[in-house]
């Protein structure tokens, strides 16, 4: 993955500033707190559609791998992230299991940035196991990976006028099927156990995340993400299905190669 226009042209990879907070204090309020203190994010996250959010979720995780880089090289983080934008094509591109879990103690827990890294590493974990289980309460985990991104970026009004642009244009052109308070008040048991089918959700290219003027349509996106396809490689990232194991698992098509149904 190329380093996006949008944190060049805003010189976020080239700041070498890391002055933000990182004790207890603070990531408690991120990883606890914040999913209760944040109503307005959470009804902006549903009112996406799976793929939206779990799309999102890569994105924001961008935002914090590209700041960190500059100080440590965490391949891993990065073929996390590149595994979830495969996983808008087809969950089958994604190896299933444990994902992204890491081994953690409190030295890097408290390291403000291996602390970070992991973390991101964590929330994308329960955010891919939500999304291939289907889960309607996919949207809670974005909350603390979003308050942690904007937590760590210097120049908070970059961050925030991204990702408002994003959820304008996501909910418009990929809006939630369902209403998850809905679901949840009607049924408690279906909302907690049961699953929702994202796979006739459109793919969404990496590119819309990062572009404010990305329209949408099914040509350009289509080479977009064959163009993404063919630069990713099963072969180095632990995290992608080799074409075998996904057609074991029922993929129906060429793997890493995308055609409009």
């Amino acid at each position: 993955m190329k380093i996006p226009d949008l944190f060049v042209n805003s010189n976020l990879i080239n700041s070498e500033k890391f002055d933000y907070e990182w004790n207890k204090k603070v990531t408690d309020y991120i990883f606890i707190d914040s999913e209760n203190e944040n109503e307005k994010l959470e009804q902006a996250f549903d009112l996406l559609n799976h793929k939206a959010k779990i799309g999102l979720s890569a994105a924001i995780s961008e935002w914090i791998y590209w700041q960190m880089c500059q100080k440590k090289n965490d391949k891993l983080a990065y073929y996390a992230i590149e595994s979830i934008w495969a996983s808008l094509i087809d969950k089958r591109y994604i190896v299933n299991g444990d994902f992204f879990f890491r081994e953690d103690d409190d030295t890097i827990l408290q390291d403000k940035i291996e602390g970070p890294l992991w973390r991101v590493s964590f929330l994308l974990s329960v955010l891919v196991r939500d999304y291939i289980r289907g889960r309607y309460s996919i949207c809670i985990n974005l909350i603390p990976l979003t308050i942690l991104a904007r937590h760590i970026t210097s120049n908070k009004e970059d961050f925030d006028e991204w990702i408002a642009n994003c959820l304008s244009r996501l909910a418009r052109d990929f809006p939630a099927r369902y209403v998850r308070n809905k679901v949840k008040n009607n049924d408690i048991k279906e909302y907690k156990k049961g699953f929702y089918d994202s796979s006739t959700e459109p793919a969404i290219p990496r590119e819309f995340f990062f572009d404010e003027s990305f329209i949408y349509d099914e040509k350009t996106s289509s080479k977009l993400i064959n163009n993404f396809l063919g630069n990713i490689s099963y072969q180095e990232n632990i995290y992608l299905n080799s074409p075998e194991e996904m057609l074991n698992n029922g993929f129906d098509g060429v793997p890493y190669k995308y055609e409009i149904e």
